[in-house]
């Protein structure tokens, strides 16, 4: 495989998570947006420090493939930390909306949440991928 192709598998694999990433950001922002104005001056930290946990989940999803290079353990651990806590968030969504839901609620509500975490966890595959590709190609 040429290092042109790679680079384009690599895209290919990391850009639905990039797009769902972007996607929940803008409307976790979006909606603390409208209810910023709206809320008691004692429930605003609590709310931004909930925003800057989806950022902080988000963000490695939005980066560049060049950030995730071999030797960079940090960037590659952040990327599957936050596609662990995300999957994490999904599962404890589909529990707790359990009791309250019909069978076939409960049903989407997996299937959704099983979707998101395999976009995402295909993404960290790529990256690690990419990294371990370029390792073995620098050492040869």
């Amino acid at each position: 495989m040429t290092p042109e192709e790679a680079a384009a598998a690599v895209t290919l694999l990391r850009a639905p998570a990039a797009l769902g990433a972007a996607a929940f950001l803008a409307g976790a922002l979006a909606g603390e947006a409208v209810m910023w104005t709206g809320r008691p001056a004692g429930t605003r930290w609590p709310a931004a420090l909930s925003l800057l946990a989806v950022g902080v989940v988000c963000a490695p999803f939005l980066l560049p493939s060049q950030w995730y290079r071999p030797r960079r353990a940090g960037m590659q651990g952040w990327i599957s930390a936050a596609a662990l806590a995300a999957s994490l968030r999904g599962v404890y969504l589909c529990a707790s909306l359990y009791p309250i839901q019909s069978v076939a609620s409960r049903a989407t509500t997996v299937i959704v949440e099983a979707a998101i975490a395999g976009i995402l966890w295909l993404s960290v595959f790529a990256v690690k991928w990419d990294a371990s590709r370029r390792g073995t190609q620098t050492m040869s």
